[in-house]
């Protein structure tokens, strides 16, 4: 092999060292990105013994991945306009970082860890394609001298890294769901409640275990029957609870939320609705008794939702704005009876702020705007759809 000029070789070393700075910022970046969900493996991994920081975590991750990448290109000695080859396998590794999270497993036991879908087929991809160029380079590249200068290195270095920053984007852990799901459950193992809130608020986008996730954290701040429908409901009374059929991401569970609720386990194919009206009728506690409330409105049940109210609730105590919400709906329902169905003990009606009785007329108005059901529904949905009133009507 001839000798490489020296300003070849000192080309290769520019395009080493700008390939490394490229690699470590898209990787402290995009580490950064994927904090929570690196977050909750860590905390699987050690059992929640260690806390993991995200940008600390994102830095040693980087720096091992350079040195990893060193010593395969030892091996393979990809040098020139080949050189960025060598970061493929820290790329996959990259990928392969992002995209485990820990998961409830299919007799919701115990967890363990699992792979984004679809993640091992695009690895092996990426892999047969590395070593499918390790071969080219050492059959046709390796032992032809090139005197090449600084750009005709650079670019071709430039282009696939590029290629590899945007694979790695693409089919890395983008699932917003999945993403807020393991930043809630985080913050409700912080007790950070009003943070786990605010997460993903405004999203129109939802899924079960993030409707059990956001229950809970309301829950904790008193706040479920003020709130519950600030976030989209598609699951009716079921969505309090996780799916114990599904693998879920969340690191809490339904066994969690029984220790919540002061009661025993809800046994096989017990029904939400009469698992809570069970445990209130036990002397259960004002969580309890929401958690209860909520599930019968998420059932349109509001008949016993109005017998609930009157039987638990005590009087002193001012009502949420959804059971106000609730209450206007059933009224309206009973205007027109000579006899209503309850007589009621406790003046729930008059717990009504004219407030919310001017918001509902305010309702009832807009929906004569929009004679049909599709515009009618879009339109009442960005001023009401954090209603009772924009759910019973609309809702799933």
């Amino acid at each position: 092999m001839d000798k490489i000029p020296v300003r070849t070789r000192q080309s290769a070393q520019w395009i080493s060292v700008i390939c490394t700075l490229l690699f470590a910022v898209f990787s402290i970046s995009y580490l950064m990105l994927q904090g929570e969900a690196i977050r909750s493996v860590h905390h699987f991994m050690s059992e929640g013994k260690t806390v993991y920081s995200p940008v600390y975590g994102a830095c040693i991750i980087t720096f091992i991945l350079c040195v990893l990448r060193w010593g395969l290109n030892k091996m393979t000695r990809f040098r020139h306009s080949w050189w960025a080859v060598s970061c493929i396998p820290t790329f996959i590794l990259l990928t392969i970082f992002s995209c485990i999270y820990p998961s409830v497993t299919d007799d919701s036991q115990s967890f363990v860890l699992r792979f984004y879908n679809g993640l091992g087929w695009w690895c092996l991809a990426g892999l047969m394609l590395y070593i499918l160029l390790n071969i080219v380079y050492r059959k046709f590249v390796f032992r032809k001298i090139t005197k090449s200068g600084f750009k005709e290195m650079l670019i071709p270095n430039l282009l696939v890294m590029i290629a590899c920053t945007y694979t790695t984007g693409f089919i890395g852990n983008n699932n917003e769901l999945l993403h807020n799901e393991l930043s809630i459950a985080q913050c409700i193992q912080a007790n950070q409640y009003n943070q786990a809130l605010n997460i993903g608020k405004k999203s129109l986008h939802n899924s079960h275990t993030l409707t059990a996730l956001r229950a809970f954290a309301l829950s904790q701040t008193d706040s479920l029957g003020a709130s519950l429908f600030n976030y989209p409901q598609s699951d009716g009374a079921q969505g309090l609870f996780f799916d114990d059929s599904k693998g879920a991401s969340s690191s809490l569970t339904n066994t969690d939320i029984y220790t919540h609720l002061g009661g025993i386990p809800r046994k096989a194919n017990e029904t939400p609705v009469h698992y809570l009206r069970k445990l209130c009728e036990n002397g259960g506690s004002r969580k309890t008794l929401d958690y209860y409330l909520c599930a019968l409105l998420l059932e349109r049940q509001l008949e016993a939702f109005v017998a609930a109210l009157d039987t638990y609730w005590e009087e002193e105590k001012a009502l949420p704005r959804h059971y106000q919400e609730a209450l206007l709906i059933y009224e309206q329902r009973i205007s027109g009876q000579q006899e209503k169905e309850y007589q009621f003990s406790s003046d729930c009606f008059e717990q009504i702020t004219p407030h919310v009785r001017q918001c509902y007329t305010a309702f009832k108005k807009m929906q004569e705007n929009y004679p049909q059901m599709i515009p009618q529904r879009n339109y009442t949905r960005r001023k009401y759809g954090d209603t009772y009133w924009w759910y019973y009507l609309y809702g799933e």
